[in-house]
């Protein structure tokens, strides 16, 4: 099972920066990830969601923000369908503060909403569906301020305990750092999205998070490298790259001193 990669690029129009979609699904959507975000909400029906190797039920109203660097599976409890209305974007949609309110905890979303909260995100979901279908004056504009209220809804309900005052600068290196950690980053490069001169950034980095740069991020290369092991049967050499390491005896070193097992053994010791 090779996870299948989507791209915005095949999906979203040039006119619209996001694309709506109404699915109907009756039999399980196999692992795959992508390089846009996703936004969905479920209308009926049951499943589970399993969201970097970790299952969640789905239900109706349950409503979930995927980022870039995860991959997911759904199942619908067997002889019934998902209804769900899912709404994909790029990254240019998110501006600096709306991306900071989304992603405190740093962590993907998934939850059912309270009532309350429902009955204000569900119309909007409906509005977005409408308006794709027609072609009304302004009909862009109207769904992209539903969409932005949706995720600022989304943002009130999950915001995390991270931010403070004074880490906003790391804030936003963490940010940058947990949606590219399986590219090429430096911690120069990171340095910059905080506005702060390497050595400087290096030193808030460490007094922040509790840990060194590199070392943070291994960690997370790591953590995504052993949830994708046991999600599917992608070659571990594969996995490793896609993982964010540039080479295999690096990558089976750092894994083996993480989770005392090679990958091999760590996928079929877990299996």
């Amino acid at each position: 099972m090779h996870p299948e990669r989507l791209s915005a690029a095949e999906l979203i129009a040039s006119d619209i920066p996001f694309l709506i979609q109404h699915t109907m699904l009756a039999e399980p959507y196999p692992l795959h990830w992508h390089d846009f975000y996703e936004l969905a909400i479920v209308l009926s029906g049951t499943g589970l969601h399993t969201v970097n190797g970790h299952a969640q039920t789905l239900q109706a109203d349950t409503l979930f923000l995927l980022t870039p660097v995860d991959f997911h599976t759904i199942a619908p409890t067997p002889g019934e369908t998902l209804e769900i209305f899912n709404i994909v974007f790029g990254g240019k949609f998110l501006d600096e503060e709306l991306r900071q309110w989304l992603f405190t905890g740093l962590d993907y979303h998934h939850f059912v909403p309270p009532p309350g909260l429902t009955e204000c995100i569900r119309p909007e979901f409906e509005r977005i569906w409408i308006e794709n279908q027609g072609n009304e004056l302004g009909r862009g504009r109207i769904m992209r301020s539903s969409l932005e209220k949706i995720l600022l809804e989304v943002a009130r309900h999950t915001r995390g305990d991270f931010f403070q005052a004074g880490h906003s600068a790391i804030h936003n290196a963490l940010l940058y750092l947990h949606h590219q950690f399986r590219t090429p980053v430096t911690l120069e490069t990171v340095a910059r999205q905080a506005g702060l001169a390497p050595t400087y950034f290096s030193q808030v980095f460490h007094k922040v998070t509790g840990s060194q740069f590199q070392k943070y991020l291994a960690d997370l290369r790591l953590r995504f490298a052993a949830s994708l092991l046991l999600a599917c049967n992608l070659p571990v050499t594969e996995i490793c790259f896609a993982s964010g390491f540039s080479n295999m005896a690096h990558f089976g070193r750092s894994f083996h001193a993480k989770y005392g097992l090679s990958p091999s053994k760590y996928r079929h010791h877990q299996a």
